[in-house]
Order: structure tokens, then sequence, then C-alpha cells
């Protein structure tokens, strides 16, 4: 009951891991992406230290009460009132404002009290295995914790932030900020499909700033700016809602790459991208690679993994130098080498002929860097600029769902690319 490892708390521990161990499959099935995975983990140790030190101390209280449960109780007691307590004083003593207002008459007649209740504690510890004195013991820390409680009722109806409002200020603060972090300026985003491979791998996660190009309007159903102070430009990687025209997966957040802006015009030839008649060149020679990409992110069946093959360069877009994927055999005329194709239908933020398309005002053209495999402005037309939510950042996490899970006793922990956590975007 005094010690710090005590069977109760091994028996807790037990039935912690078993409980953890039975809802984590469930939330973090085996070849998962890893989605919410830290705070998973800050939950499991969070769960498991309060299951082990609140359940543990009960199980001893109740099953191995060293000889008398009636001590046990009043021991376990008290040792949680000094607990509350202290927690309590020592926020008073941080505010002058609010040691004023106690007075310090009050606020030392509580501190003996609780000084006394704490030597209590440490004489009955002291003298737990002596079973003669169980009687005595009780009695000791009955009186200890009506003294500690007495002076607690003169103290805490004078600041009255007392064990319901224990800790509530500092954790609404805490929210508002991480709710405001989260509307205006950071957002996190992961990467559930393949069409930014190889810059940007199924499984990455990533931080988006939507401070960057202006103050968003909070709690807005789409994207809007309240000040805008710049403008997505060629080579930024933006996240985005998918507008209405894109079909099924409309209102879906989407991250591809800015190819052209407003006024520009377009073509593709060769598999080269002409913006105004000026190439963005392919300044490595091409090699052929193999590489694991997803299908049917959304699907009932929840995807699958396959092998895919393709050419592999790197484009120089101003001064940006971005690896990309070309297709071996594209799989439609829209993500083929050339582009608009002859039977180009005319598509929303697009004004084209049979040689190229000019983006409209208020509109960007963006592609993905896997360009045989993307769903982009080359199929659904440009995007409003007004649908954008921010630019991408850093990566700070990145999972491998195709490769093996590893456990770790009854966890399935996914397989992590460390080699890419905390790197930039280019």
């Amino acid at each position: 009951m005094t010690k710090t490892i005590t069977k109760g708390k091994v028996i807790a521990c037990l039935i912690s891991l078993a409980i953890t161990g039975c809802l984590w499959n469930v939330f973090f099935p085996a070849g998962g992406s890893g989605a919410n995975i830290i705070l998973g983990l800050f939950i499991a140790f969070f769960f498991i230290q309060y299951f082990c030190s609140y359940f543990g101390g009960l199980i001893d209280q109740e099953f191995f009460p060293g000889g008398s449960k009636e001590r046990a109780r009043a021991y376990r007691s008290l040792e949680r009132f000094i607990k509350e307590s202290r927690a309590h004083f020592n926020s008073i003593k941080k505010s002058k404002k609010r040691q004023k207002k106690v007075g310090q008459k009050v606020f030392d007649e509580f501190e003996q009290a609780m000084i006394q209740a704490s030597l209590v504690l440490k004489s009955v510890a002291s003298e737990w295995d002596d079973k003669n004195s169980s009687l005595k013991h009780e009695q000791m820390l009955k009186e200890a914790h009506a003294r500690l409680e007495k002076a607690g009722k003169v103290l805490f109806e004078m600041d009255r932030n007392w064990r319901f409002l224990l800790g509530i200020p500092s954790l609404i603060i805490a929210l508002f900020f991480a709710l405001v972090l989260r509307e205006f300026v950071i957002e996190p985003y992961q990467i559930p499909s393949g069409s930014m491979i190889p810059s940007l791998l199924v499984g990455d996660h990533l931080f988006v700033s939507k401070f960057y190009y202006g103050l968003s309007k909070p709690f807005a159903k789409d994207p809007s700016f309240l000040i805008q102070w710049r403008k997505p430009k060629v080579g930024d990687v933006v996240v985005f809602k998918a507008p209405d025209y894109v079909g099924r997966h409309a209102g879906q957040a989407w991250i591809k790459r800015v190819v052209a802006t407003e006024g520009q015009s377009l073509k593709v030839n060769n598999s080269i991208i002409y913006i105004d008649d000026k190439p963005y060149m392919h300044i490595v020679p091409e090699e052929i690679v193999t590489y694991m990409d997803f299908y049917g992110f959304g699907t009932a069946n929840g995807g699958v993994w396959r092998e895919q093959r393709a050419r592999k360069t790197t484009e120089q877009i101003g001064e940006v130098k971005h690896p990309i994927y070309l297709p071996i055999f594209p799989l439609s005329p829209n993500v083929g080498p050339y582009w608009p194709t002859v039977d180009q239908e005319e598509l929303p933020g697009l004004t084209c002929d049979a040689t190229s398309c000019k983006v409209k005002e208020g509109f960007i053209f963006v592609m993905g860097d896997n360009r045989g495999n993307s769903a982009d402005s080359r199929t659904w037309g440009a995007l409003p600029v007004s649908r954008v939510k921010g630019k991408a950042l850093f990566i700070w996490m990145s999972v491998d769902g195709s490769g093996q899970s590893v456990q770790i006793g009854p966890f399935s922990m996914p397989k992590f690319r460390f080699d890419r956590w905390f790197t930039g975007i280019i």
C-alpha cells in the first residue's frame, strides 16, 4: 500500500495493458496509415498511468490492505486529499492577488495542517507492518484528514476554484489556443493517395500553414480569407478543398502543386509543361523506377496497395527543383504526354483552343507530381484561389502502410519511415 510498486498497481497495469491492447488494433489496424497514432500513444500512456495510479491503489486498499481494510481506506483517502489540496494550494501561491484575498493567517494555518497530515502519512507508513497499531493508525489518519478538511473549508470558501474548477481555466485556455492555432495558423494533413509521389508519399503527415496566404475566416463552411496578403505562386504545394466539379470527392481536402496562375497559358508537349511557351525543363535523365501506390482511398474495402512502374526525372519550375514520375503507359489521354487533347472539352476556370489553355482570373492550375496517376486540373479544370486552405510546410511523421506492421505484444505498430520525419517539402 505504501510502496511505489505494489501488487495492486502491478495487477492494474496488466489490466490496463489488456484493455489498451484490445482497443488499439480497432483504431490502428495492421497496415494502416498511422493517422493520429501520436495522439493514440499519448492517450494510451495517460490511460495506463491513471489506471495504475487510481485503480492500483483501490485494489491494494480492498485486496491487499496490510491487515486492516479500514486503515488502508483511511490512508488512501488522506493521501489523495493531500494531493488534491497541495495542487490547489500551489495554484493559489502563484497568484499574489489570490493570496491577498485569502489572507496570510488562513494561508499559514492550512499549510501547517497539510504538513502535519503528510507527517502522519509517513509515520503510519513506517509502522505499516505493525498489525497491533492498526487501530491507532486509523485514528491518526482520520484525525489528520479532519484537521486538513477543516482548514481547507476556510481557505477554499474564500477561493472557490476548488476540486471541480481545479485546472479547468488552464484547460480552457489550452483548448482555446489549440483551436485558434488550427483555425488561423497551422493544420495537420495526411497524404491519402499517390498523386504527389515521389515528392509526397502515401502516409506522410504534414503541417499546413493557413497563415501563409492570409487570415482565414474562422469556422467557415468553405475556405475564404478575411485578409489575403499573397496569392499562390507556381511551385507552391497547396492544400485545398476540392471544388464541386471534381466529382464524387468534392469537398475533400486535396494536395497538389501549382504549375500556372491566372492569365498564364499552359500546354504539355512530350511530357514537358510549357507556360506562355516557356518550358519547365527536365534537368536530369529519366530512369525507370518501381514504387508502391495506393488505390481506392475512401472506398468500402479501404483501398489496396499495388506495385507500379514509372519514369522518374526532376522538373524545374523557376527556382524550385522537384522530382516527378511520368507514366510509362498513361491511364487516360488527359494524363498522357500531350495536353490539351484534340477533343478537349471546355473546363471550369480555363479558356482552351486546340493547342493550349489559358487560366482565368481568380484561378490556378494544379497538378500532382505523379503525372500518370493524378486527378488534377488536366481532368476537372482550374482551381479557384478561394478554395486554397494553405501551403504545405513540412513532413512531421511518415508511415509506410504498404510495409509489414511491427508487432509489440498485443499492439500492431505501423512501419515508420523515420528518414522522412521533420523534412521540408520542395
